[in-house]
């Protein structure tokens, strides 16, 4: 710098200087006025006592702060925001001045860098200097594999590394610098999403392997629809929008936005729960019309319910509350009981030898002995498994006195499930003998009794009324024909009648007898009527509903007046559709959702596909077998592996 420059720039010093009040000219004093002036630190000007009004005028630091501002446009640097607090030192040079952030040392600002193939990056510095006004000289160690310009710009050439390396003034830094392959496609995490408005949400993205790339996120609509450069979309006003994910070199992925509403409530599938230990449930939050938006679940005891996501899963007994609150803060509270885990038990009959009846015998044993070896793989939806008992040909007292033995000790939360293969009746005469019963399983003839009814029957109405007596849950399973009576088998409920022509080969032959399906309401009161109206006076007052309330869960072979067919010596089709759908290790087949519990409502499902399948002939005629269920789509849990 020249003498004329230098003194200027102490003119510029004194003027800023003159404005101030009269006690702190008085106190500035130059630390040592004979010095060269070359000498005199700037720092010494911070160290100036001022007065107490100062507030109210400009004070020193700004001073030194407008010099450090236009000594940084000269050199091209920039110093803090806080120009009194920096630490700037000026130099005197014949030929230039600069002033720069003393700590500040001209290195670059990372470390390392990936890039994709024939992508490009500009290195810039930590002090935030441009690299042309500071002398840098940039160099690549692999040209080849990345190169570097003048100004910082790195350009990758192939996959494979280099490193970048910075010289200023004899200051070293360098940037280790990967290149990958160039994506030759972009998936994102959802191709369609809906929100509310003022919700937002991110985008994954999933490059090509090994391949890398910078993303820029565009919207066709941002008055919907809005997106930054991280992938993060807020629904901005009702309508749809298409989010467009690109990379650097022009591969592009969409995700179609739809905005709706913001809720002004939320609600859930269910109002309360009474869960036993182990038990999971998943929330279904519903929220008000034509609104959308993510709900999140909380418990306000997690040793009592813990929740996942919309999965509440009882772990202790206690009470609990689970808050759902809407991304708006919306709010529905459901109310939780935890019991205790429930214990599984099981009555299988088998029903095989019918001596004096005139009725054949049946793979009664057989079938007992397929249902008792899947309940042994197989457990209860809590994790433990099934207490079984097994027994074949019981007169009906005795299946009475085998309910009572196997189901000791239950209590409310338990589960207890009732099975039997016998011949069921289908209300007309059978070899002339006597004249049936709606709804009435054949048991073993008791030869105490002289009387049919007496001897062998047991109507439905009586089994509904023994196994009322057990406590909690009971699982009815009937593979009998005619057992469709256990739901709409009752006085009084229309049903399909089958009169005996129709089972004379002479005049079904080439046709098939098929049952009309009935609708869900039909089913409903059927089985109500079945386990309800049948016997009335086993039932103890005020329990006449017990159906409603989900005591029994029923599952039948074949509708009312239709036979259930068996292979002889061997099993019955019911029984063995049913097993087969369990199982007795690895995946159930009826456990359609894989989450290793199958459900009342799957195993009907997949019973009904295999009884679709199966035609029987017999004297010339063919003949289908409709397996039936009570509830209707019920998600009752009934087996785990």
């Amino acid at each position: 710098m020249t003498v004329t420059n230098l003194k200027r720039l102490l003119a510029v010093m004194l003027a800023l200087l003159m404005p101030l009040p009269a006690a702190l000219a008085e106190a500035f004093e130059p630390a040592e006025a004979e010095l060269p002036l070359e000498e005199a630190a700037v720092e010494e000007l911070g160290e100036i006592a001022l007065p107490a009004e100062e507030a109210a005028g400009e004070s020193s630091e700004l001073a030194v702060g407008a010099l450090a501002e236009n000594a940084a446009v000269e050199s091209g640097t920039t110093p803090d925001s806080d120009g009194a607090e920096a630490d700037f030192a000026i130099e005197a040079d014949p030929d230039a001045m600069v002033l720069a952030p003393a700590s500040a040392s001209p290195v670059l600002s990372l470390a390392s860098l990936t890039l994709g193939a024939k992508d490009r990056a500009t290195l810039t510095l930590a002090n935030g200097a441009l690299p042309q006004n500071v002398g840098a000289v940039f160099t690549s160690s692999n040209p080849k594999i990345a190169a570097v310009d003048a100004s910082g710009l790195v350009t990758a050439k192939k996959v494979g590394t280099a490193t970048i390396s910075l010289n200023v003034g004899g200051v070293q830094s360098s940037c280790a610098v990967t290149v990958r392959k160039a994506p030759k496609k972009v998936t994102l995490s959802a191709k369609k999403l809906t929100l509310g408005v003022g919700e937002a949400a991110a985008l994954g993205v999933t490059l090509t392997k090994d391949s890398v790339s910078a993303m820029r996120f565009t919207s066709d609509n941002p008055g919907v629809a809005s997106v930054d450069g991280s992938g993060r979309i807020v629904g901005t006003g009702i309508g749809t929008a298409t989010i467009t994910a690109s990379t650097y070199n022009n591969k592009k992925a969409k995700c179609k936005v739809t905005v709706k509403a913001a809720p002004t409530y939320v609600t859930a599938n269910v109002g309360s729960m009474s869960l036993w230990q182990g038990r999971t449930f998943e929330i279904e939050p519903i929220l008000s019309p034509d609104s959308a938006g993510a709900v999140y679940c909380a418990s306000s005891n997690s040793g009592v319910v813990a929740i996942s996501g919309t999965t509440a899963r009882a772990v202790g007994k206690g009470s609990a509350t689970i808050t759902l609150t809407t991304y708006n803060g919306r709010r529905a509270e459901i109310p939780v009981q935890v019991t205790k885990t429930p214990v599984y038990r099981a009555l299988v009959i088998g029903e095989g030898a019918f001596p004096g009846s005139g009725m054949s015998d049946l793979p009664g044993k057989r079938d007992a002995a397929l249902m008792s070896k899947m309940l042994a793989g197989v457990k209860g939806p809590a994790g433990s498994g099934w207490i079984v008992q097994t027994a074949t040909d019981l007169t009906a007292e005795q299946i009475h006195s085998a309910i009572r033995s196997a189901f000791a000790g239950a209590q409310e939360g338990d589960v207890s499930l009732f099975y039997i293969s016998t011949h069921g009746d289908q209300e007309y005469a059978i070899n002339g003998r006597y004249s049936g019963y709606a709804g009435c399983l054949m048991a073993y003839p008791d030869t105490r009794y002289t009387q049919w009814y007496d001897r062998c029957g047991l109507t439905l109405g009586r089994l509904a009324g023994w196994l009322c007596e057990v406590p909690g849950q009971v699982v009815v399973m009937i593979d009998s024909c005619g057992s469709g009576a256990a739901i709409y088998g009752a006085a009084g409920v229309s049903a399909p009648v089958l009169s005996p022509e129709d089972f004379d080969g002479a005049t079904a032959r080439d046709h098939v007898i098929d049952v009309p399906a009935f609708s869900p309401e039909a089913f409903d009161q059927a089985v109500i009527d079945a386990f309800r109206e049948l016997d009335k006076g086993v039932l103890a007052p005020g329990q006449g509903a017990f159906v409603l309330e989900n005591k029994f869960f029923v599952l039948t072979s074949s509708a009312y007046r239709e036979t259930g067919w068996a292979l002889k010596n061997k099993y019955s089709f019911f029984t063995k559709w049913l097993t087969d759908s369990v199982k007795t290790k690895g995946k159930m087949p009826a456990d359609t959702n894989r989450n290793k519990i199958t459900t009342l409502g799957e195993l009907y499902a997949c019973m009904k596909k295999k009884a679709d399948k199966k035609t029987f002939k017999y004297q010339g005629a063919k003949y289908k077998q409709h397996v039936q269920v009570y509830p209707a789509n019920s998600g009752f849990e009934l087996f785990f592996r």
